[in-house]
C-alpha cells in the first residue's frame, strides 16, 4: 500500500492497512457500506473468534489485489491510489466477477472477470484520476468527481464511484 500510494507509512503505523483491507473483506460479507468505526467494530466482534470464511475472503483479497498491482501499476500515486479510490476499485472487480455482496445495481451485468481488458480499464481509471485531479466537475465524469471530493466514505458515494470505475473495467465509459 505504501509503494503504491495508498497509504503513508505513518497512516500503516495507525492501522489504516488493516482497516482498508476490513473493509474490502467487508465488500464480500456485506457489500458497499458506510464507513464508521461502529461498523466496523460490529465485523470485528461478529468474527473475532470464528471467521469460516476467513481463508476464502483472504484469496479473493489476495487475488484482487494481485491483479491491480500486476495490471493497473499505473495508477500507482494517482488519484486512482487513494484508498478510498482502491477501495471503489476492489467494489466494482469484485461486482465483475459476480463476488460483491449485497444487492447492488450498476447497471450493468457481471462479466464473471475482473475486467474486459486490462489495457482499457487502466485508460479508463486514469482518465477517471485525471478528472478527479484536475477537479472536472463539469466535464464528462463530473458526477464520478464530485464522489470523490466529499463525503467519500458514504454508500451513495462509495456506489458511485464503482459505478463509474465498473464502466472503465468494461471498456464502456467513454461511451458513458
Amino acid at each position: 500500500f505504501n509503494e503504491f500510494g495508498v497509504l503513508t507509512k505513518k497512516q500503516m503505523v495507525r492501522m489504516a492497512d488493516a482497516e482498508l483491507l476490513t473493509e474490502i473483506c467487508q465488500l464480500l460479507l456485506q457489500g458497499i457500506v458506510n464507513k464508521s468505526d461502529s461498523t466496523l467494530r460490529r465485523l470485528y466482534e461478529t468474527y473475532d473468534l470464528e471467521f469460516a470464511n476467513e481463508g476464502d475472503c483472504r484469496a479473493k483479497i489476495r487475488d484482487v489485489l494481485r491483479y491491480v498491482a500486476t495490471n493497473f501499476a499505473g495508477i500507482a500515486n494517482t488519484h486512482a491510489s487513494k484508498a478510498y479510490v482502491v477501495y471503489s476499485i476492489c467494489s466494482a472487480m469484485f461486482y465483475n466477477r459476480g463476488i460483491l455482496a449485497g444487492d447492488v445495481d450498476f447497471g450493468a451485468d457481471s462479466l464473471g472477470q475482473y475486467c474486459v481488458d486490462p489495457e482499457t480499464a487502466l485508460a479508463g481509471i486514469l482518465a477517471l484520476a485525471s478528472a478527479h485531479e484536475e477537479n472536472d466537475l463539469e466535464g464528462p465524469f463530473g458526477e464520478y468527481v464530485k464522489a470523490s471530493t466529499s463525503t467519500t466514505h458514504r454508500i451513495a458515494q462509495r456506489t458511485t464511484r464503482a459505478r463509474w470505475i465498473l464502466r472503465a473495467l468494461n471498456g464502456t465509459l467513454m461511451a458513458a
